[in-house]
Parts: structure tokens; C-alpha cells; sequence
């Protein structure tokens, strides 16, 4: 069975894969390629050593109010 994108549902390639920090679902990170159609974020924190992504939905769920 393949890999499917938890925003999407697309079926997710094996060279940009990435997981949510927050979820852990894997999601699509297309910026590499192109900036339209992010299924998800780049986090930077001083905590985090290197790159966090986050989903789509959980920054919509810790955005809204």
C-alpha cells in the first residue's frame, strides 16, 4: 500500500516526504520543487536543531482561535 499525504491525500513521492513535529503524519514538502501547494511549513525555533515541519492542519488548529 502506498504512502498517501495526511493534507492531500496525494500519494507521497520518496524524495520530499516529511513529518509534522506536531502530528507526526507524513506530509508533502514541495518548496523544495515549487512553492505552490505546501501541505505543510518549515518551523524554525532555537529549541529545534536543524528543520521542524508542520502540517497544515495542526498550524490551522494552533492558529485559529
Amino acid at each position: 500500500m502506498e504512502d498517501t499525504c495526511h493534507v492531500c491525500g496525494e500519494p507521497l513521492d520518496e524524495i520530499y516526504p516529511v513529518s509534522c513535529i506536531s502530528c507526526g503524519s507524513r506530509v508533502h514538502f514541495r518548496t523544495a520543487v515549487s512553492a505552490e501547494n505546501d501541505c505543510c511549513r518549515i518551523l524554525t525555533q532555537l529549541s529545534l536543531c536543524g528543520l521542524a515541519f508542520i502540517c497544515n492542519t495542526c498550524d490551522q488548529h494552533t492558529t485559529s482561535p
